[in-house]
């Protein structure tokens, strides 16, 4: 371990760790401080539209280790390397038909409506986590939650810097939210609003040179390693104001519970969101490029985008108040309005669009449900899309937390915009006659407390894709796409075996390509010491994926390209913890990839982006509350 992170965690340990062991009474030493059910959550996108079915934070500190948030989902992500930078998922999902400029592969640290938490809560809760490791990596994220009578406001925010092991990858990223909310006690108004908003500069090198280097492990120092460019790097700047209400206006403020029939719930949702996005490479180098349009000397491609989004619904029941009969029928329906503006180095583009949208839903003995819902947009770039979606869902066993669910998605969307028109200093195009892009899902998945399981089929038409040309195509045929997942949760005594795995199949490798099998698994001990005042554990967490053809990544263009040249994978990545547990203080030793070596030098997900070697790294997580 470094010096500088082994004196960091005898400062902490010194310390916090008198002070958190030993100043417990007896009686707080034996109580269960791992759950607090006065913590709860939901994302942010279900409480912009007027939806707030909230569930229970989990408050424990067994996946700590997994704090890098392309690892600590159902699925993975290919990652570079550094923490912080570009990344592709390696699993696909339902798209939204909204208008999208284009999706810059860095979203699992970008602050969204779909990934950022709400809390709701009865007192105040804090937490804090912070590491600091090999590569000058520091990650520092918290949040903030509070309810004061009926006021409830928060702040998320992450930052992270770290400079790496290659040269010229460093990432540094802070992002953020701002919330605040207002619901009346009989919940007959309410209403939502806040900020989010994303500062995101990767470093961009190109990748190493040569794949043999590292393979061969000829060059142990990686900062030897000669990299594609220099002096390289991507800007992503986003800003995003958001508000919604709701209003029952024929609901009577003596009414102390949810009536049979209700007139209708009225919402009103609004956002703005401004986009930035800027490649620079200063003196490039001719070799990598085919041509320059612009410059030869300095490359400057900035492209910038406005969203302003305005919706109007009603529902026969607000979702903040359900009626306590166990079988209804619940209607939601109403219209938006996009409105965006699109511009880059050689004009401005300008598009409207409305989307009429529609829901019903009817539940049935309180835990079995039949939903309905769809859209389609009238005119403007993304004219005639539309999405249906048809679920059920049952738990057959009251007592049981067993759980079912099979769900039919149809969506019709034209590629994103930057598909269609894109103009750098080394590439370009304009694409006209762009079809949309068909894809039908049938998805069936399983729950329980021990496990969840599921299987999607996708079949899709007119998907589109990045050549090796470095120009987007769209596949003629028709792809078949068969996806799979676990996550499964075991214990036997101290114990733990927590499973996470992905198997995919399909008719084309090259366009839909994902490895054959994924798997990140964590297996540790845990148990109590010093009279059950500390939990303490140690363990392995263990990453294996198949060999698959993995794009490359072109940091000019932001994008994927397809390869069929060589196959990136098979291999497994180990990494050692141990940490402990005081009351609502954690810290964690990791080793990340404490096997280095042994198996070869083949742990590189994505071409020429090699993971990193053997690091270490000092991690703290405090939560506070009253």
């Amino acid at each position: 371990m470094p010096i500088k992170a082994f004196r960091k965690l005898q400062l902490i340990i010194a310390i916090l760790l008198p002070l958190s062991v030993f100043s417990q009474s007896e009686e707080l030493s034996k109580k269960d401080t791992n759950t607090y059910n006065d913590v709860k959550r939901y994302k942010g996108e279900s409480r912009f539209g007027c939806d707030t079915n909230d569930v229970v934070e989990d408050t424990l500190f067994l996946t700590l280790f997994r704090y890098d948030p392309l690892f600590s989902g159902d699925y993975m992500y290919a990652s570079m390397g550094n923490i912080g930078r570009p990344h592709r998922p390696l699993f696909l999902s339902t798209p939204s038909i909204q208008f999208t400029f284009r999706t810059f592969p860095i979203v699992a640290y970008e602050y969204k409506m779909g990934n950022t938490n709400i809390y709701n809560v009865k007192s105040p809760f804090t937490r804090l986590f912070y590491t600091t490791g090999s590569g000058k990596e520091n990650y520092l994220e918290g949040v903030h939650a509070q309810t004061i009578k009926n006021i409830s406001f928060g702040i998320n925010f992450r930052v992270i810097s770290a400079l790496g092991f290659y040269l010229n990858e460093k990432s540094s990223n802070t992002g953020g939210s701002f919330y605040v909310g207002y619901d009346h006690s009989n919940k007959k108004y309410g209403n939502f609003s806040g900020f989010m908003f994303n500062r995101l500069n990767p470093q961009e090198n190109g990748g190493i040179e040569i794949d043999s280097i590292f393979e061969q492990n000829s060059q142990p120092n990686r900062a030897g390693v000669n990299t594609r460019l220099s002096k390289a790097q991507n800007k992503i700047k986003t800003n995003t104001l958001f508000f919604s209400q709701y209003y029952n206006p024929f609901f009577h403020q003596k009414d102390t519970s949810t009536s049979d029939i209700n007139p209708g719930t009225f919402e009103q949702i609004f956002s703005y969101e401004r986009n930035y996005h800027i490649f620079e490479e200063t003196a490039p180098n001719a070799s990598n490029y085919e041509f320059f349009i612009r410059d030869t000397a300095n490359t400057y491609d900035s492209t910038s985008n406005i969203k302003a989004t305005n919706g109007i619904y009603w529902s026969n029941y607000s979702m903040h108040r359900q009626p306590k009969k166990s079988s209804y029928f619940f209607i939601r329906t109403g219209i938006k309005h996009e409105y965006v503006e699109v511009k880059d180095y050689t004009k401005n583009y300008y598009s409207s669009q409305i989307i009429p949208e529609a829901e019903v839903l009817y539940k049935y003995q309180k835990n079995n449900e039949l939903g309905l819902k769809g859209a389609f947009i009238i005119d403007g770039y993304a004219k005639n899309g539309y999405q249906s979606t048809l679920w059920a869902t049952a738990k057959p066993w009251k007592t049981k937390s067993h759980r079912f669910k099979i769900a039919g998605i149809i969506t019709s969307k034209i590629p994103d915009f930057f598909y269609s028109h894109f103009h750098g200093n080394n590439y370009q195009w304009d694409n006209l006659n762009l079809a949309n892009t068909l894809q039908i899902q049938t998805n069936i998945e399983y729950s329980n407390k021990f496990i969840d399981a599921g299987i999607s089929n996708y079949v899709i038409n007119n998907q589109i894709f990045l050549d090796n040309r470095y120009q987007p195509l769209q596949f003629e045929k028709t792809i078949y796409h068969l996806q799979a997942f676990t996550n499964i949760r075991l214990r036997y005594r101290s114990f733990y075996w927590l499973i996470n795995a992905t198997a995919t199949q399909g008719n084309n490798d090259t366009i839909m390509a994902f490895p054959k099998f994924s798997t990140r698994q964590s297996l540790f001990f845990r148990f109590p010491l010093f009279d059950k005042r500390m939990q303490f554990q140690t363990g392995v967490d263990v990453m294996y994926i198949t060999s698959y053809y993995a794009p490359r990544y072109v940091p000019a263009i932001g994008d994927f390209v397809i390869q069929h040249d060589k196959q990136y994978g098979n291999f497994v990545y180990i990494d050692y913890f141990i940490g402990f547990k005081v009351k609502q203080f954690n810290a964690m030793i990791k080793i990340q990839n404490a096997a280095k070596g042994l198996l070869g030098y083949t742990y590189m997900m994505i071409p020429q982006y090699p993971l990193p070697d053997r690091l270490f790294k000092l991690s703290i997580s405090w939560r506070f509350y009253d």
